[in-house]
């Protein structure tokens, strides 16, 4: 497995990405020490993606990873999620606000080739798409869209224990 590690130091300022655009404020901060760690490798069924973060159990979080797949699209590609089929067209119809498929743990994307994706931790799926040749497909925690931006803050969990483990397990599948 490789890993990735990245120590953050509570009151730390980062330049804030949304600025000017979506947010007044140049800088921004974060006030709990954190470290977040990402791996990922094989294993006999697959492509593993395993995220750790480490917080005093006060700390608050949402965490979303944002996988992107190349699509046919001269092949009607679906989503199949707990025995019901979601089309690219609900995707697209969705637009910025992406396509929310919730308290599932488990999504095929049915194309030319099919791969399945399976996850821990997380307990929603977000779909995102702008053009029929791409497919954006997002393991989430909370779907932000749910609630009015201004009420963003209701879609955190907290750490509650020191560290909190979430994965990802991407593999082939075949579908008739």
């Amino acid at each position: 497995m490789s890993r990735w590690v990245k120590k953050y130091k509570a009151f730390t300022e980062l330049t804030n990405s949304k600025y000017p655009e979506n947010s007044p404020e140049t800088v921004q901060f974060w006030p709990h020490d954190f470290t977040f760690t990402k791996s990922f490798g094989f294993n006999e069924k697959g492509l593993e993606i395993t995220f750790e973060i480490e917080a005093d159990k006060e700390m608050p979080f949402m965490l979303g990873y944002h996988p992107a797949f190349k699509i046919n699209p001269d092949y009607k590609a679906e989503l199949i999620a707990d025995k019901q089929t979601h089309t690219i067209q609900n995707v697209l119809h969705a637009g910025s606000e992406a396509y929310e498929i919730a308290h599932s743990t488990r999504l095929i994307l049915k194309n030319e080739k099919s791969i399945a994706i399976e996850t821990e931790g997380f307990n929603h799926f977000m779909c995102w798409t702008e053009v029929p040749e791409m497919l954006c497909i997002e393991p989430i925690t909370f779907y932000p869209s749910s609630v009015n931006q201004k009420e963003l803050h209701k879609g955190f969990q907290t750490m509650n224990t020191p560290k909190r483990i979430f994965k990802t397990l991407m593999y082939p599948v075949e579908l008739l």
